[in-house]
């Protein structure tokens, strides 16, 4: 009767580090849940039509030449939780993407740092010289002028500069650039291990003027992406807002 107690209690026991092992690998996967060192995977309940880790939205079904929007840089509130950063752009392609915005970094110092930035993809996103600050009235556009070749502009009408980048997009990796798509979007920066990192708390922020070859994005009838835990406003011709919903 005892080696039987024992034999039991053995089998229990395998089978509730069985169950928790379980039930960690899947926290880990569950979206919005807590992230391991500030990073976070693609969210499998948003919608994830690029798996970009975007949320706003997305013109698709033609070859795009152009797409600017303006927006309003949001205060980031940061807290004990590592590294997040929310990056707010205006782009063309998204495998690969061409897009210029800003950022809003929140480090171990828990010092908000804002910068204006390009992302050209493969390469990691680069940062300008030129200060961004909380409140700052911001557009940005990026067009196509022939071939694997992109104009990029980022006006800041507070502090009264713009920067302007001509790039060429790797043709190995698409020629002519992949112009299969416009967008206006918040992202997180990718991971170095894995997946994102998680956004930083930006609060809300409003896209207006958003406009693709010319017409407001309404006109496309675009996709709305949910790829971050935020929440993404109805589209009112060229304007929406998104909403930071946690980490």
């Amino acid at each position: 009767m005892k080696s039987q107690w024992s034999v039991s209690l053995t089998v229990l026991v395998l089978l509730a580090g069985s169950v928790a092992t379980a039930a960690t690998a899947s926290a880990v996967a569950q979206p919005g849940g807590s992230s391991t060192g500030g990073f976070r995977s693609s969210a499998a309940a948003h919608s994830d039509a690029t798996g970009m880790g975007w949320s706003g939205y997305m013109a698709t079904g033609k070859t795009f030449t152009s797409v600017s929007a303006s927006w309003i840089q949001p205060k980031v509130k940061c807290v004990d939780n590592g590294d997040v950063e929310s990056n707010f752009y205006v782009g063309i392609g998204n495998n690969p993407v061409t897009e210029i915005g800003t950022s809003a970094v929140c480090d171990a110092t828990e010092d908000p740092q804002y910068s204006a930035q390009e992302h050209i993809y493969p390469y990691a996103p680069s940062a300008f010289s030129k200060q961004v600050y909380p409140g700052d009235k911001l557009t940005g556009s990026v067009t196509n002028t022939g071939g694997d070749n992109f104009a990029l502009k980022l006006t800041d009408t507070t502090q009264g500069w713009t920067v302007t980048d001509n790039e060429t997009a790797d043709p190995s990796t698409q020629p002519g650039g992949d112009r299969n798509s416009a967008q206006a979007v918040v992202e997180p920066t990718p991971a170095a291990k894995s997946g994102f990192r998680a956004l930083s708390n930006f609060g809300k922020v409003n896209f207006t003027n958003v406009t693709v070859d010319g017409a407001p994005l309404a006109d496309t009838n675009p996709t709305k992406l949910t790829e971050t835990p935020c929440t993404v406003s109805s589209l009112n011709g060229g304007s929406f807002s998104l909403t930071w919903n946690g980490y």
